[in-house]
């Protein structure tokens, strides 16, 4: 039912023309070499650009790092140089005349003389070695000291006097985020005749001092101090959230940015270049915009060419269909004529002659019938022709009992019975016990012929009786016994047929007192085929087609064991599964 099911739901499912299948074919084809082409040059010119870009940004930071550090140099000298001029540490020499407006012009002069070199200087803080402190602002002269307080870079001076102290001449770059537009110059100043400390100036210097040293540039730039923190960045959000060097990093590579490093020798500062992926490749998406607007014309152009093909190399394959259509319709299928001379013209061709040959057997069909129905006749004697001999063998029976002969009708009656045994039914499968009533039957009849010198026992397990076996599966083995084991035996010959069940196995053994075999022997002929020498030649009974009726039947876990010995005879195993006669198989 579920195959009538299928087969219908295959009738009336649509079918895909071959034309369309094709096409489909075609274009798919070029869209994944259009894809695979395009995915390729765009990933190796990207690593290209990419590469260059890279190397492009970190020669142009080393070159600025070099004239950056030629600045920095000479803004130190210029520092030192005008802080002697300016004397502002003079009043430490007479501290007795010192006053803050003194120091405070000093100061202004200072700036004065800093800002007429180009440095945007806009105010500086002083803090003496007695703790004393000077302000002065080149913007508002009057802005008070109290305001500057307030700044983090106040702070910075106070927390960080000591290590100041510490570091004799030591200038330090630092930015806070208090004042974005600003860094800070801090410096440690010595007397230049006995170095002794004499204090520490924080100069405010405008943002567009490095503006002015890193120039115009295609990419963005961010300056770290030797601690990593920021100095200068052209990049808004990085002075805004005050990065340091690491989360700049970080926060490039999530933004989609290349970037390059220099170090800046002595300071130990870093120059990083930022630029944007979507700026670096702009080009290259360019050019990728124009490839694929060149590419879907070739594809419409290569559609259109595609069509007029298919049309003449799939009319042979839509005539083939319609015919088989028409045939399954019941209907007349017409003649072929093929268009173009290929492969299915071919097809048509040998279709045109199966229906030339369909229409001549139909023909011959109808003279045959005759003949067919008296073949079925005839076949219907042939299965007769047992039921005759049975019959002749029951009146030879008959014939042999009126005239005294016991043995002669022993022997008719028991050669009939095995007769009918192996030539009546159609079953795989007995019963164990039928199978061993035909066994005593041959052994009898076998007794008869031998004259009396072979004996047999049976050791059947009354549970195993009704137990479900091949049909005639002992008989080769028992027939192996007598030609092969105990040929040589003239008298005392014995064969034991036993069976009993081992857990869901049924195990049935024969074994004779016979001449017996090497095991390797007998290992071999469960191993090799049978030749055909040796199934023509009844002498020799095939184990190995035994072993494969069984595994046939249930499977590679069961078969024969063959066990002998020279002189002591020969033992043969069946290993079936054990099924009683109402189980299924």
């Amino acid at each position: 039912m579920k195959r009538k099911k299928r087969k219908e739901a295959c009738q009336t499912a649509p079918l895909y023309r071959f034309r369309t299948k094709f096409m489909l074919a075609c274009f798919s084809l070029f869209l994944v070499l259009t894809v695979a082409v395009d995915l390729t040059v765009y990933t190796v010119y990207r690593q290209d650009v990419e590469q260059k870009e890279t190397e492009s940004i970190s020669r142009n930071l080393a070159e600025t790092a070099k004239n950056l550090r030629t600045s920095v140099l000479s803004l130190k000298e210029s520092i030192t140089y005008k802080t002697e001029s300016s004397g502002i540490f003079d009043y430490q020499s007479n501290l007795g005349e010192a006053t803050g407006y003194s120091v405070e012009k000093k100061l202004r002069t200072f700036l004065e003389l800093m800002r007429s070199t180009g440095v945007p200087m806009q105010s500086v803080y002083l803090k003496d070695i007695y703790s004393c402190r000077f302000f002065c602002d080149a913007r508002d002269p009057d802005l008070p000291l109290a305001q500057f307080k307030d700044s983090e870079a106040y702070r910075y001076v106070e927390d960080y006097t000591e290590e100041l102290f510490r570091g004799r001449g030591s200038m330090k770059w630092r930015w806070f985020s208090d004042t974005p537009n600003t860094v800070y110059l801090i410096k440690s100043t010595v007397n230049a005749d006995n170095l002794h400390f004499t204090g520490v100036l924080c100069m405010a210097v405008d943002l567009s001092y490095f503006s002015d040293l890193l120039g115009d540039r295609n990419y963005r730039v961010a300056l770290f101090d030797e601690t990593h923190d920021l100095l200068f960045s052209t990049e808004e959000r990085f002075l805004q959230e005050n990065l340091s060097l690491s989360q700049a990093e970080q926060v490039a590579e999530d933004r989609g940015f290349l970037w390059g490093q220099a170090e800046i020798q002595r300071e130990n500062w870093v120059l990083t270049g930022f630029v944007s992926e979507k700026e670096v490749f702009a080009a290259l998406t360019a050019l990728m915009r124009t490839i694929v607007v060149v590419e879907a014309a070739v594809f419409l152009v290569m559609a259109l060419f595609i069509i007029l093909i298919s049309r003449s190399m799939t009319h042979n394959i839509g005539a083939l269909s319609e015919n088989f259509r028409r045939i399954d319709e019941g209907k007349q299928a017409k003649r072929i004529e093929p268009r173009s001379n290929d492969e299915t013209a071919y097809l048509c061709r040998q279709f045109n002659a199966m229906q030339d040959a369909l229409r001549a057997n139909a023909e011959q069909m109808a003279k045959d019938s005759t003949l067919r129905e008296k073949a079925e006749y005839n076949a219907l004697l042939a299965q007769m022709n047992p039921h005759f001999l049975y019959n002749a063998l029951e009146s030879m029976s008959s014939m042999a009992k009126l005239a005294g002969q016991t043995e002669l009708t022993q022997a008719i009656q028991a050669l009939g019975r095995l007769l009918r045994a192996s030539i009546s039914g159609t079953e795989q499968e007995i019963p164990l016990c039928r199978e061993i009533d035909y066994i005593r039957q041959y052994l009898s009849l076998q007794d008869m012929v031998t004259g009396g010198r072979i004996s047999w026992d049976f050791v059947i397990d009354p549970q195993t009786e009704n137990a479900m076996v091949p049909k005639l599966i002992l008989q080769p083995l028992v027939e192996n016994s007598i030609i092969h084991g105990l040929q040589d035996v003239l008298e005392e010959g014995m064969i034991v047929i036993a069976a009993r069940r081992e857990g869901d196995e049924l195990v049935i053994e024969v074994s004779d007192n016979g001449a017996g075999l090497e095991q390797e022997e007998a290992d071999r002929l469960l191993r090799e085929e049978e030749t055909d020498e040796q199934r023509r030649d009844r002498a020799h009974i095939g184990l190995k087609s035994i072993q494969k009726r069984i595994r046939i039947l249930y499977g590679s876990p069961y078969g024969l064991e063959l066990e002998g010995a020279p002189g002591s005879g020969t033992a043969v195993r069946l290993h079936l599964p054990y099924r009683g006669e109402n189980d299924n198989v």
